[in-house]
């Protein structure tokens, strides 16, 4: 018999108006914390592994405006963190958007905040308006993002894992850097990009 890996089952948190749903015909909500608190909270009691929130900067407007109002996935994680006590938070982030370095300290904090349990996800691209609309939108960054986000990821890790780091990469220079302290897990959180 081959080893098989549990399987895990979480839910998107609703972090966005109208959740996955375009429909004006569809139940209309926004984002509350009392309402993300609710659903996590119930995702616990159920035995759910993890509570995954989206990053999102700029809704699809239209009738519904779709994903216009949104909670930003950091600060949701945290406080999520803070009423649970057993479920996975798995947090999205923008490498575009934000330095490896204060986003190493960012999680460390959280994973302590959480007893060890956040992981992130990384968003590797946006639409362009999403972007663009804080003049981040880099040109050509399609041809080369995911060099962009390996750089990125590797100097957060060795922060994460390092007592001070010196760095000089394409787009990021660290000189005798540190995050400390650590975070809970080792080596360090969990890191994924949902596609």
């Amino acid at each position: 018999m081959t080893n098989l890996k549990p399987i895990e089952f979480g839910i998107f948190m609703p972090v966005a108006n109208n959740g996955w749903i375009m429909s004006r015909n569809s139940p209309q909500f926004m984002p509350t914390w009392e309402l993300n608190r609710e659903v996590g909270l119930l995702a616990e009691e159920i035995g759910l592994h993890y509570l995954f929130s989206m990053g999102k900067w700029r809704g699809l407007d239209g009738e519904t405006e779709f994903w216009n109002y949104t909670s930003e996935a950091m600060a949701l994680s945290t406080a999520l963190a803070v009423v649970t006590s057993k479920v996975r938070i798995v947090a999205s982030v923008a490498p575009l958007l934000i330095h490896p370095a204060v986003m190493a300290k960012m999680i460390s904090t959280i994973d302590d905040v959480s007893g060890g349990r956040i992981s992130i996800n990384i968003i590797t691209s946006g639409n362009q308006q999403e972007y663009g609309q804080m003049g981040l939108q880099p040109d050509d960054w399609d041809s080369y993002r995911y060099d962009y986000i390996e750089e990125w990821l590797e100097v957060a890790r060795r922060l994460w894992t390092e007592d001070r780091v010196n760095f000089e990469g394409k787009w990021f220079t660290l000189k005798d850097c540190m995050c400390n302290p650590k975070p809970v897990q080792k080596p360090h959180p969990r890191v994924v990009c949902a596609m």
